[in-house]
C-alpha cells in the first residue's frame, strides 16, 4: 500500500509486507529445520521452524534497495548453521523521478533526471512541440529511452514546448512539460512529474518531515553527485507517494488534472539555494525506543560553527533513526518566529526552514517518551527563559507548552526525565526558586493531565530551604553573599575593601560584607535535585535519584502513603554525617524485584562506583566500576554520563564516558549482587565520544546510543549506535 510510505497516511497496518517461503538442502526429512533473517544491517531475527516469514519490519517503510538474508540450520546442531545465508534484495519505490530543464546556450537545453530510489540510473525520452498554450500543442515523436547520463544537449530551434519523461529501475514514471522561449524557460511554464501508478496519494505540505535529515545527507553525498548543480529538495518532505514540481526558471500557473501541485520559487526554482548546514547536531541526548523497533531520538541543535557559516541555533531537534543508525533530525523549537528567510538565497522548505539566525536556546536535558499511541513527546529545557518545556506530536504537528516558569532568578527543568505512567506524561526535574533571602532548590514532579501537555499538576519530591546563593540567583536589587544568603544592596557605607558591597544588614542599616562575583564560574551549582534520573517500580510509582551538591550525597526519594520518603544512598556515615561528594554523573535503573541499581562518580577518588538498593531498601556493599586507572598514560576522568541497564536475563550493564580520551566505556557487572565483578571495554569511535550515551534494545538487539564531536576538517557532531 503505498499510503503506508508517506507520513500522512502511515497507520500501523499498511507498511509494506513481504512473505517469504523458505526450504533448506538440510531438510531430508529426518530432523527438524529452522530459518532466521535479517534486513540491510540490522541484527538477525531469532530462529523459526515456520516455513513461510511474512516481513512487515518498520524499515521497510524506507524508500530504497533493502536486503534480506536468510539462513538454516538444523534444529539442535548450531554447527550446521549455513556459511553463506541467501540475499534477496527487495525494492520499495513508489516514487518518480525528479526532472530539471536547464539552459544550455541560447538554442540549446539540457535535461537533468535522479531518483530517491534509483539515484542516476535513470532513462529518459523527450519530445518537442509547437502550439499556443499547453493544452493546444502540436508534439513530434516521442525519443527513444535512453540513460539520462547520456542524453546529450537538445536544440529546440522554433518549438515552444518540451515534454520530458522520466523512468526508475521500479517502473514509476514521471513527466514535465515546459514551455520555451528560444530554449528558455518561459513565465508561463506548466509542469508536473507526478504519472507514477494510479492510487498513489499526493502528499501534503503539512507532513512532520522527521526523515529530513537522513535523506539530505544521503542524496547529497552520493545520490545527485553527477548532477551540475543541487537540484531542489521538495520531493524530500514525504518518504513516498507523488510529488509535483516545476523546475525552471519561474512559474505562474501548473495543470497536473486534479492534482497538488508545488511551486519552486527564487533560488528553488534555480536549484541553487545555499544549504543551511547542521553543525553540532544532537548534544544531551535521548533515545526511546516504539514497540515496532522504531528510534525516536531528541537532542540539541547547537550551532554550525565553520568560519563558512559561524552560525549560532540552540534549538530543540527530533527524529526517526533508521536501520544504519542514521537520525533523521528535525527542529521543533528554537528558530526565531520573527526571522523573515530570503528565498532567493536560502530555501523556506529546507533544514530550519532556511533560517539561520538563532531564536530562543532551547533543546538542553532533553528527554523523550513514547506515549500509548506510539508518538514521541520531549521534555527539555529553555535556557532563555529557565523554564521547563514539552513538546508533544499529534501525528501531524508538534505542539510546544511550557511547563513551569517562575521569576527572575528561578529556574525549572534542567536534569528532566520524562515517562508514561498510565498514560499520563510524568516528568522529574530539578528546580531552584528565590524568595528574598531564601534559596530553595530540589526536585518537583509535573504530571500532565494527557499526553497533550496542556495542563499539569506539580508535586516536590525534595526541598532544600537553606540552598546557598549564587549571583544569577539573587534579584536585581540584590548581592549574593559569600556566606550563601541573598542580601538587598544599601548605600551610607564608608568604603568597602575590594570583594566586598555595601548590603543591608539584619536590621536594615548599611555593613560591607564580601559577595560573589556576578562572573564567577558555576561548574556544577551547589543545589539540592542535580543529576536527576527517574525509573518506575512494579507498583507504576517513580523512583528518583539526585545528588546533594552541598551535602556530597546521593539520594533516592520513593513515594509511600501519599508522601516522599528521600534516604542517603552515599556520601554520609551511619550516624548521618557528611563524609564525601558522591553523584555527580548519576543514573538510575530499576530491576527485578524493583532493585534499584545506580552508578555515580566518587568526587574524592574520582572513581565511577555502582551500588544496588536489594528491594529498593536494602543497601548492599559499594563496588569499583572503573577507577581511571587501568591505563599506561596516568590517570583517566571516568564516569560522565552514566547509563545503567538491566537486561531481560537481568545482567547488570553501565556505559560511561572516559572523557580524557573521548572514548565510551562499556562495563558489565556479573556474579552476586553486591559482589559484581566488573568487565569493562573501551568502543573504538570515529571522533570525541562518549557523551550522553544511553543503551537500548531495538527488536532484541542491543544497541548504545552516544554523541560524538571532531573539530577537523569541519566542526561536526552527531549521534551515533553502536554494539559492542
Amino acid at each position: 500500500d503505498p499510503a503506508g510510505l508517506n507520513l500522512e497516511t502511515w497507520t500501523p497496518d499498511n507498511g509494506p509486507r513481504v512473505l517469504i517461503r523458505m526450504g533448506s538442502n538440510l531438510d531430508d526429512g529426518t530432523r527438524a529445520i529452522e530459518w532466521q533473517y535479517r534486513i540491510d544491517n540490522a541484527a538477525w531475527h531469532p530462529f523459526t521452524q515456520l516455513r513461510e516469514l511474512e516481513l512487515r519490519d518498520s524499515v521497510l517503510r524506507n524508500q530504497g534497495l533493502h536486503k534480506v538474508w536468510v539462513r538454516s540450520r538444523a534444529v539442535g546442531a548450531p554447527m550446521s548453521l549455513d556459511p553463506e545465508p541467501k540475499l534477496i534484495e527487495l525494492r520499495v519505490d513508489a516514487m518518480a523521478p525528479e526532472i530539471r530543464v536547464v539552459q544550455d546556450g541560447a538554442e540549446h537545453v539540457r535535461v537533468e533526471a535522479v531518483d530517491l530510489v534509483s539515484g542516476d540510473e535513470v532513462m529518459v525520452r523527450l519530445r518537442l512541440g509547437s502550439g499556443e498554450t499547453a493544452d493546444a500543442v502540436t508534439w513530434d515523436a516521442w525519443t527513444e529511452w535512453q540513460p539520462a547520463l547520456e542524453m546529450a544537449a537538445v536544440a529546440v530551434g522554433s518549438s515552444t514546448f518540451l515534454q520530458v519523461a522520466a523512468r526508475d529501475e521500479g517502473e514509476n514514471v514521471g513527466t514535465l512539460t515546459e514551455s520555451l522561449i528560444r530554449g528558455n524557460a518561459a513565465s508561463s511554464a506548466s509542469g508536473c512529474q507526478c504519472a507514477v501508478e494510479p492510487g498513489v496519494p499526493t502528499p501534503g505540505r503539512g507532513t512532520l518531515g522527521l526523515l529530513l535529515g537522513a535523506v539530505l545527507a544521503s542524496v547529497f553525498a552520493g545520490r545527485r553527485a553527477r548532477l551540475s548543480r543541487p537540484m531542489t529538495m521538495a520531493f524530500l518532505r514525504t518518504m513516498g507517494g507523488r510529488l509535483c514540481i516545476l523546475v525552471g526558471l519561474g512559474a505562474a500557473s501548473l495543470s497536473c488534472s486534479s492534482e497538488t501541485t508545488v511551486v519552486a520559487t527564487g533560488c528553488r526554482a534555480r536549484g541553487d539555494c545555499k544549504v543551511v548546514m547542521p553543525g553540532l547536531i544532537g548534544a544531551y541526548s535521548s533515545v526511546a525506543v516504539a514497540a515496532d523497533g522504531q528510534v525516536w531520538t531528541a537532542g540539541y541543535l547547537e550551532g554550525n560553527w565553520d568560519l563558512d557559516y559561524g552560525f549560532s541555533y540552540g534549538d530543540l531537534v527530533v527524529g526517526a533513526a533508521n536501520d544504519a543508525g542514521a537520525v533523521a533530525w528535525a527542529v521543533v523549537d528554537g528558530t526565531a518566529a520573527d526571522e523573515v528567510v530570503d528565498p532567493e538565497v536560502y530555501d523556506p522548505e529546507g533544514f530550519r526552514n532556511g533560517k539561520t539566525e538563532s531564536g530562543d536556546d532551547v533543546g538542553l536535558w532533553t528527554s523523550v517518551s513514547l506515549d500509548g499511541e506510539g508518538r514521541p513527546n520531549v521534555a527539555y529545557y529553555d535556557a532563555t527563559h529557565r523554564q521547563l518545556k514539552y513538546a508533544h506530536a499529534d501525528g501531524e504537528r508538534w505542539t510546544v507548552t511550557t511547563v513551569q516558569s517562575g521569576e527572575a532568578g528561578s529556574g525549572y527543568g534542567t536534569y528532566a526525565k520524562l515517562k508514561f505512567i498510565g498514560g499520563k506524561p510524568v516528568i522529574a526535574y530539578h528546580f531552584v526558586e528565590t524568595a528574598g533571602a531564601v534559596i530553595k532548590s530540589g526536585v518537583r514532579l509535573a504530571t500532565g493531565q494527557d499526553a497533550s501537555g496542556a495542563t499539569w499538576s506539580f508535586e516536590d519530591v525534595a526541598v532544600d530551604s537553606e540552598t546557598p546563593c549564587n549571583a544569577q540567583l539573587c534579584s536585581a536589587t540584590q548581592l549574593c553573599l559569600k556566606a550563601g544568603k541573598c542580601a538587598a544592596k544599601k548605600e551610607g557605607c564608608m568604603s568597602c575593601d575590594s570583594g566586598s558591597e555595601c548590603v543591608a544588614d539584619g536590621m536594615g542599616g548599611p555593613v560591607c560584607a564580601a559577595v560573589r562575583s556576578k562572573s564567577e564560574l558555576i561548574t556544577y551549582p551547589n543545589e539540592v535535585g542535580l543529576y536527576v534520573s527517574m525509573g518506575v517500580g512494579a507498583d507504576g510509582v517513580p523512583r528518583i535519584a539526585y545528588y546533594d551538591r552541598p551535602r556530597g550525597n546521593v539520594l533516592v526519594a520513593t513515594k509511600v502513603a501519599n508522601a516522599w520518603t528521600n534516604v542517603v544512598v552515599d556520601g554520609a556515615d551511619g550516624m548521618g554525617k557528611d563524609d564525601g561528594d558522591k553523584g555527580i554523573g548519576l543514573s538510575l535503573a530499576v530491576g527485578d524485584k524493583d532493585d534499584l541499581h545506580l552508578a555515580y562518580i566518587d568526587g574524592l577518588s574520582e572513581a565511577l562506583v555502582f551500588r544496588t538498593l536489594q528491594g529498593g531498601t536494602l543497601p548492599l556493599a559499594v563496588e569499583l566500576i572503573d577507577d581511571g586507572l587501568g591505563g599506561k598514560d596516568g590517570h583517566h576522568l571516568v564516569g560522565d554520563d552514566a547509563n545503567v541497564f538491566v537486561t531481560p536475563g537481568g545482567e547488570v550493564r553501565v556505559t560511561y564516558q572516559d572523557s580524557t580520551i573521548g572514548a565510551l566505556v562499556l562495563a558489565i557487572g556479573t556474579g552476586e549482587a553486591g559482589k559484581l565483578e566488573w568487565k569493562r571495554q573501551t568502543l573504538q569511535q570515529e571522533g570525541f565520544a562518549g557523551y550522553f550515551s544511553q543503551q537500548l534494545l531495538v527488536k532484541g538487539a542491543y544497541r548504545i546510543a552516544n554523541w560524538w564531536r571532531v573539530g577537523n576538517p569541519l566542526p561536526v557532531g552527531n549521534v551515533r549506535f553502536v554494539a559492542p
